[in-house]
Parts: structure tokens; C-alpha cells; sequence
């Protein structure tokens, strides 16, 4: 169940959703902020930043897989971690190299 910003309710599938917290949900029952009129849905949607309250079943949240707590913890996680170097010099991980040397990834 998805609470909105404007009082609105959507409860239904979750589909999919990304890092900014936008909603893909499937067969859905939109609720109208007083709570008198009611829609189906077969699919919407939502924008993160109008989210104003989430409600997931313990089980869908046990079954996330646990994500990196830091970006430092990002190259352990890799099986071949990948280097990108700059121009400028300076890699992703922050590590000066030769400034003449191209860009290149390893």
C-alpha cells in the first residue's frame, strides 16, 4: 500500500521500483482521499518524491537481497572491479595516476 502526498491510496502488485524510490505496481485499487471513491488500475506509476508513506509485507522485504551500506564497500562485491581512469588523472576510487595517460577503463 502506497500512501501519496495528496492523500490518495494505491494498493496492489509492486512491479519494479529504482533507486529513486519510483513505483512500477500492477492491478492496482486507487482510493480517493476522503475514502469514498475507489478505482482499478491495471497498472500505474508512481513517482518517488510524492510518496508520502510505503507499506511492504515482511516477506517481500526479507527477500531483498542485502544492498552495499557504502561505495567503498561497492569493489569487494565485484568479481572483476573495474578501474575507470580520467583525464584529468584521478580514477573513480580516487587514486592519482600518470595526468598525460587517455582515458581508459581496466
Amino acid at each position: 500500500m502506497v500512501e501519496l502526498k495528496n492523500g490518495e491510496t494505491y494498493s496492489g502488485v509492486l512491479a519494479s521500483c529504482d533507486g529513486f524510490m519510483n513505483l512500477h505496481m500492477r492491478d492496482i485499487v486507487c482510493t480517493s482521499r476522503d475514502g469514498e471513491r475507489f478505482w482499478k488500475i491495471p497498472e500505474c506509476y508512481v513517482r518517488g518524491n510524492s510518496i508520502k508513506y510505503l507499506r511492504l509485507p515482511d516477506e517481500v522485504i526479507d527477500m531483498v537481497k542485502d544492498e552495499p551500506q557504502s561505495r567503498k564497500d561497492l569493489p569487494d562485491l565485484l568479481p572483476n572491479p573495474t578501474c575507470i581512469e580520467k583525464p584529468t588523472g584521478a580514477t573513480d576510487f580516487g587514486r592519482w595516476l600518470d595526468p598525460t595517460s587517455v582515458a581508459r577503463v581496466y
